[in-house]
């Protein structure tokens, strides 16, 4: 539809379901981010207080950005942090994958269900989506070929491969959820206009 009124009304709705995931998303992300400190002890025991160091101070910086989104001025200016929920865990992870030094790290496994919730957690488009999941996918690769003397390896390539098929679902995923989301908001625009002109001619 290119109504322009109907334009400026989606933009707007996009921007309050972005403020609102965003949230959401950044209060989950606290949540697991601290329960895998379990995972941590048992996985590395020789590593896990230097791990739980770094996971705290991602869980303090996530809680700064929580903050702003309930702020009046992160409302205003939401964009700022929108995508700071899974761009610090992105970054922790690949770090720790790279600090373990270890060529069959399970945590890879944490890059997936960042995917997920990318795909699951933010009403973007398929093209930020597709953007996002190959920057995961692409960082995770160069990290572990940095640990690996840039060597291929059979584990590389399964977990790339697991990757890039989580990829595919979620921006397949974002395609058609976008769409729909498009299409209910149409509906419910429309109806909202016909109500309106109901009642108008009523007076």
């Amino acid at each position: 539809m290119n109504n322009p009124e109907f334009q400026k009304a989606y933009a707007k709705h996009n921007r309050q379901d972005q403020i609102y995931y965003s949230t959401l998303a950044t209060a989950l992300s606290i949540i697991l981010n601290l329960s895998c400190s379990i995972m941590d002890h048992y996985m590395y025991p020789d590593k896990a207080g230097l791990f739980f160091e770094v996971r705290l101070a991602c869980v303090l910086l996530l809680a700064a950005v929580w903050i702003w989104f309930k702020s009046p001025l992160g409302n205003a200016h939401h964009r700022i942090f929108g995508a700071t929920w899974y761009a610090l865990p992105l970054a922790m992870i690949l770090w720790m994958i790279y600090a373990a030094h270890d060529p069959t790290a399970p945590y890879y496994a944490g890059l997936n269900i960042i995917l997920l919730a990318v795909g699951l957690l933010s009403p973007w488009t398929y093209r930020q989506n597709l953007v996002s999941a190959a920057l995961v996918v692409l960082l995770y690769v160069v990290v572990e070929l940095c640990t690996r003397n840039y060597e291929l390896s059979g584990p590389l390539v399964a977990n790339t491969t697991f990757l890039l098929l989580t990829a595919v679902i979620v921006v397949s995923g974002t395609l058609a959820n976008s769409r729909q989301r498009y299409r209910a908001f149409e509906l419910r625009w429309e109806l909202d206009q016909n109500r309106k002109l109901t009642e108008s001619s009523l007076k």
